[in-house]
C-alpha cells in the first residue's frame, strides 16, 4: 500500500479547512453578533433608527409614545449586551410629571391620562389653594416615570374653617355691661368682648360646623 505524504504547509491547510467544515456543521457558529447601542433619553423615533441600524428589531414604545413628550427609560436587553443580530430590542418608554400644581382636577386628570399615567385622586384641606385644584402630585413635578405609573394627586377641599356664625367672622359680639340693678336692667352702654364659640378667631372648624 503506497502511503501520501504532505508537506507541512498543505498539511496546515488541511487542517484549516477541517476546522472550518467543523463550524460549518455547527447551527450559529458563524451568526454575526452586535452590541445594544445606548438609546437613553432619545425619542421612540431617534431609538428605533437606531437600533435598526445596528441591525436589531424594536419591540414597545406604544401608540401614545408617538406624542412627542416621551424618551426611552431603558432597554431590555440593557445597553452593552451582546446579542445575536436581529434579535429584538425592547424599549421601555418613560416621560416627566408635568407641572400641574393650581390646574383644576378635571384638566389635570385629563392630562396626566394622555400621557399614559395613573391618577389617584386624595383631597385634603388647605388654607391656600382654591378649592378644586391641586396642591401636590407624588411623584413630583418634574419626575421619570415609565408608562402606567400610579400618580397620587392631592386635591383641595378649600378651608378646613367657615365663619363663625354666632359672630360672622367678626371675632367678637356685644355684651352689655355697668346695667342698673332695677327689674329692667336698663344698660346704659355695650361693649365688644371676644366671641367664645371661636375664641376669638372668627373661625370655626368646618367638619364642626357641619355636623
Amino acid at each position: 500500500m503506497v502511503g501520501i505524504r504532505f508537506s507541512r504547509g498543505v498539511e496546515v491547510a488541511l487542517a484549516v479547512l477541517l476546522v472550518c467544515a467543523v463550524l460549518i456543521s455547527l447551527p450559529g457558529c458563524l451568526e454575526k453578533t452586535v452590541l445594544v447601542p445606548r438609546v437613553e433619553g432619545m425619542s421612540i423615533a431617534e431609538a428605533r433608527k437606531v437600533l435598526r441600524e445596528a441591525g436589531l428589531t424594536v419591540e414597545g414604545g406604544g401608540d401614545v409614545a408617538a406624542a412627542g413628550d416621551f424618551f426611552v427609560s431603558y432597554t431590555e436587553p440593557p445597553v452593552g449586551n451582546e446579542i445575536k443580530e436581529g434579535s429584538p430590542v425592547r424599549l421601555v418608554m418613560a416621560v416627566e410629571v408635568p407641572d400641574l400644581i393650581g390646574s383644576v382636577e378635571p384638566e389635570a386628570i385629563e392630562i396626566l391620562g394622555s400621557l399614559g399615567l395613573e391618577t389617584v385622586v386624595e383631597r385634603a384641606y388647605d388654607e391656600v389653594a382654591a378649592h378644586g385644584t391641586v396642591v401636590s402630585l407624588e411623584p413630583g413635578v418634574g419626575t421619570e416615570c415609565t408608562l402606567d405609573t400610579r400618580v397620587r394627586m392631592t386635591v383641595s377641599k378649600g378651608s378646613a374653617f367657615i365663619a363663625c356664625p354666632v359672630c360672622l367672622g367678626k371675632g367678637w359680639v356685644y355684651e352689655y355691661s355697668n346695667c342698673d340693678d332695677d327689674s329692667f336692667k336698663w344698660c346704659r352702654d355695650n361693649v365688644q368682648v371676644s366671641c367664645k364659640n371661636c375664641n376669638g378667631t372668627g373661625k370655626v372648624p368646618r367638619d364642626d360646623a357641619e355636623q
